[in-house]
């Protein structure tokens, strides 16, 4: 989809949570809202609390590579705590993803406790 739909230019975090946010078409989805200690990028919780829900923590590659960029996002999801956040709320099955973005490349790492 970064291939066929945006441009070499649309390289910033904001661009591409937006983006992110569009695909997921708004459904039990949350943008910048506090869980754990911190606020975590994008997270969908499900209506019904026994099914899966996600974290997504979103990063821009800078003086790293996609795949070390998307580690520290999935980091970030652990020392934050924001899974556990979730689990607090009674979310019983929650996964992180963190998600390294360079301009028309990504790459996806998921975090599970």
């Amino acid at each position: 989809i970064l291939l066929q739909s945006i441009s070499y230019y649309d390289n910033k975090e904001s661009f591409y949570h937006g983006f992110m946010i569009g695909l997921m078409n708004g459904n039990n989805t949350y943008s910048n809202i506090e869980t754990g200690d911190g606020c975590s990028d994008i997270k969908y919780l499900p209506v019904n609390k026994e099914k899966r829900g996600f974290i997504l923590e979103l990063k821009l590659v800078k003086d790293k590579d996609l795949y070390d960029t998307a580690i520290e996002g999935c980091n970030q999801i652990v020392e934050k705590q924001y899974m556990e956040g979730e689990k607090v709320r009674g979310y019983q099955d929650i996964v992180g993803y963190g998600i390294a973005f360079d301009k028309k490349r990504c790459f996806i790492k998921m975090v599970k406790d």
